[in-house]
């Protein structure tokens, strides 16, 4: 697996778009989370939504106090096409898996 490098947001720049219960909801959570450890890990660090996902909320996740980080996998063709798969599924393609 290989380690994607996120850095640490900074929240003082998102801080004037919340509101004060917001705000507070935020640092209550926060407190509570501080020190979790957490790994994410998918098969890219580009091109799609997944990935996308990931450098936005990583940076605002490690901001709060989590210990988190985020690996990909490597793979070949037929990888990809067994993990895509169920991913199309559980967006409402209809599919079999089997052992075939």
């Amino acid at each position: 697996m290989k380690k994607v490098d996120v850095k640490i947001a900074n929240l003082a720049k998102y801080s004037e778009h919340l509101e004060n219960k917001d705000k507070a909801h935020f640092e209550n959570l926060s407190k509570e989370l501080h020190g979790l450890r957490v790994a994410f890990i998918n098969s890219t660090s580009f091109g799609g939504g997944v990935s996308e996902l990931f450098y936005s909320i990583i940076p605002l996740l490690k901001s709060s106090g989590i210990n988190i980080h985020w690996y990909t996998i490597d793979g070949d063709d037929r990888f990809f096409n067994i993990t895509k798969k169920p991913h199309n599924m559980f967006q409402g393609k209809d599919a079999i898996i089997s052992n075939n």
